[in-house]
């Protein structure tokens, strides 16, 4: 039997998602939440959202993390305890790139349904498996780009496993794509590249 190198990645909570660093996750979530609203953001990292909120009037949002990333954030290990929170007690959730780091994102989904108003919202993002890199990935290598065996990515969500089960428990008002990532690379050329893809299920 082959034997594989053992390999324990970083927590990546310290650098804020795509989604939140270019500022698409500020703009769904001004789309969907009132600044009175009850807040809560899991998986908040270093409070990068939370600080983008605030800065826009909202401050009644609450930070759960699973890491010691800040000693003011709720410490919740998610997707195995329950969210301290009463039932129907929030107008809303986020969980920016943080499903995909999960061994069970639907005890969340269902944890998510209890702890929310009847009226609420839960808005999250998730790496696209069927971007283009990535099927190009898996036709020549056997691989998905970002579940590959350096990150700590574990759980693949497409379109449709989001609407069977997180369907399940709420109803899926919008789903979209964007901040299209051709490949890890930094520069003008790819930056000019990315922005002029569409925002679609391909990019």
């Amino acid at each position: 039997m082959e034997n594989f190198p053992s390999f324990t990645p970083a927590p990546t909570g310290e650098h804020p998602s795509v989604c939140v660093s270019s500022g698409a996750a500020l703009t769904l979530a001004k789309k969907y939440f009132s600044r009175n609203d009850k807040l809560v953001d899991l998986g908040c990292g270093t409070k990068a959202f939370m600080r983008q909120m605030a800065k826009n009037g909202y401050h009644d949002l609450v930070g759960v993390e699973g890491y010691p990333y800040d000693s003011s954030v709720l410490r919740v290990n998610l997707g195995y305890e329950p969210l301290p929170f009463a039932d129907n007690s929030l107008n809303g959730v986020t969980a920016w790139e943080v499903l995909e780091h999960l061994e069970n994102p639907y005890q969340v989904a269902r944890e998510v349904k209890r702890i929310l108003k009847p009226s609420g919202y839960f808005l999250f993002s998730v790496p696209n498996p069927c971007h283009i890199q990535s099927r190009f990935d898996m036709l020549f290598k056997g691989s998905l780009t970002r579940w590959s065996d350096t990150n700590d990515h574990i759980t693949v969500l497409t379109e449709e496993i989001v609407r069977k089960k997180f369907g399940a428990e709420m109803v899926v008002c919008e789903i979209s794509y964007g901040a299209s990532m051709l490949a890890p690379i930094k520069g003008r050329i790819m930056g000019k590249i990315n922005r002029s893809l569409p925002a679609n299920r391909l990019f």
